[in-house]
């Protein structure tokens, strides 16, 4: 299902518990489709996740049993070789109930200068998070593994 008004929706990730998420988008215009990360329970209710400031759109792909929700969150840029809009300056996200979205690169404690993390793929029961970004010094993708810090 999606949200009322959209067109569609996709679902990527799937917890031991029986929570989706993915996205529900609204239909083309005529520029772009705005893309909302959202959670489905299992009795089918759908928690909106929303956007980072300044952004346009996002997508989840993991949740964890604690319904710990990783994506990314991104804004549209035009692009004239494709004479469309497509995806551009991701963010990767954790969202939770208590904390609702934030970008995981102002928690990151020692990412590196000119790291940019720029999508979550998937989150553990742990807390671990696996993300990629883009070595913008060097234009290198770049992988890593989180692990949350103890309290």
């Amino acid at each position: 299902p999606y949200l009322a008004g959209d067109a569609a929706s996709g679902a990527f990730d799937l917890s031991e518990n029986g929570t989706i998420v993915g996205h529900s988008r609204e239909a083309f215009g005529p520029d772009y489709a705005v893309y909302n990360a959202v959670l489905w329970s299992k009795k089918g209710l759908i928690e909106v996740i929303g956007v980072l400031d300044g952004r346009d759109a996002s997508v989840a792909y993991g949740i964890n049993n604690s319904k710990k929700v990783v994506g990314v969150s991104f804004d549209f840029v035009w692009d004239p070789i494709f004479l469309g809009y497509t995806w551009g300056d991701g963010r990767a996200f954790i969202w939770s109930k208590t904390t609702q979205i934030m970008d995981l690169n102002d928690l990151v404690v020692d990412l590196p200068v000119g790291v940019v993390l720029y999508v979550a793929l998937a989150i553990n029961n742990q807390g671990q998070i696996v993300t990629e970004g883009l070595n913008e010094d060097t234009g290198k993708t770049v992988f890593a593994v989180l692990t949350p810090l103890a309290d």
